[in-house]
């Protein structure tokens, strides 16, 4: 905010005297930004902060309140909030599909020689790389782009890409870029998901792929509890139904992407206002610290010996088990 005063018609006398000048306000407006456009956007389809915020969470990556955290975590869903590699996989494979059919016509009549898989990995990453930028680089979409375009030079180099390696390299990479991710429990618990899905696949890759979908997730589930409950402490028997609903998700987010770009991204609220009003009953659960610990020690011995793999497997069995058992005494 600036004011000017026009005295060049004024004299040094009248200037002593008191004097009546012509004056300017200026005062600077700041325009929005695009990504402060998106979130006004998304939020004018929704009449309800919650669900506004919720879009804007799982969209551009937006903070939530203390109580939607809880709620989110009760249903064991956080995971599908915060922007992650899985929303990145969705992506992918929304823009492969709408990327395909015409890449495939220029190459046909253009440049039938390009490999057209990694020509659409690349502008895929290209893509998703100024989507990253756009909502502010948040760590676990960085872990995944990053792992992304490893991928992309394994597949370049013919290097086996479902390797622990890989997963290493990133963390490496990351960390030595910012060596402040050694401390974000954020990055820890994404490079988590992500070693128990290598975990998985390691020993049961060539399982029937619409059964590995939904053994995949509940695995995953199940696995990360014990670590998870080391850092949240809110046990729910609801939080089962993140093994369902991770698997809506898939569908359920390039649908909702879609119909908030044709403003009707208001078409689930009523579905969604139902599930996070439901008053949930929950304990609080920690993880003790010796349990965490040799949980992490036979996680990672399973890599080589699959007796420790299913040692594991019993620890969060049990684990969850005991949480269920929990809940029921309290209902």
């Amino acid at each position: 905010m600036n004011i000017f005063i026009l005295t060049n018609r004024i004299s040094f006398l009248e200037y002593l005297r008191g004097f009546y000048a012509t004056s300017l306000y200026i005062e600077l407006h700041k325009k929005d930004t695009l990504y402060q456009k998106s979130l006004k956007f998304i939020s004018s389809q929704h009449k309800i902060k919650d669900l506004t915020n919720l879009y804007q969470a799982i969209f551009l990556a937006s903070s939530l309140s203390p109580t939607q955290r809880k709620i989110y975590n009760l249903y064991g869903i956080s995971h599908l909030i915060a922007i992650s590699g899985f929303h990145i996989s969705i992506l992918i494979a929304v823009l492969f599909f709408i990327l395909n059919p015409i890449y495939k016509l220029f190459q046909q009549k253009y440049f039938p020689y390009r490999n057209r898989w990694i020509d659409l990995s690349l502008i895929s990453l290209i893509i998703l790389v100024g989507y990253l930028y756009f909502i502010g680089s948040p760590v676990s979409l960085l872990r995944s782009l990053f792992m992304y375009g490893l991928v992309i030079i394994f597949v370049f180099s013919h290097i086996r890409i479902l390797s622990f390696h890989t997963l290493l390299i990133t963390a490496i990479f990351l960390i030595s870029l910012n060596p402040r991710l050694m401390f974000s429990l954020g990055f820890f618990l994404s490079l988590s998901g992500v070693f128990y899905i290598y975990l998985f696949l390691h020993y049961y890759k060539d399982m029937n792929k619409t059964i590995m979908v939904i053994a995949l997730n509940i695995f995953l589930f199940l696995m990360m509890l014990p670590i998870v409950h080391y850092f949240f402490y809110l046990g729910s028997l609801y939080q089962a139904l993140s093994i369902p609903l991770s698997i809506l998700f898939s569908v359920f987010y390039p649908i909702s992407l879609l119909l908030h770009i044709f403003k009707l991204g208001y078409i689930f609220d009523d579905i969604i206002l139902k599930m996070i009003n439901i008053k949930i009953s929950y304990i609080h659960i920690e993880t003790p610290m010796l349990l965490y610990i040799g949980y992490i020690i036979s996680s990672l011995i399973a890599i080589k010996y699959k007796i420790f793999f299913y040692l594991s497997l019993f620890i969060s069995i049990i684990f969850f088990i005991f949480i269920a058992i929990s809940n029921i005494n309290i209902s």
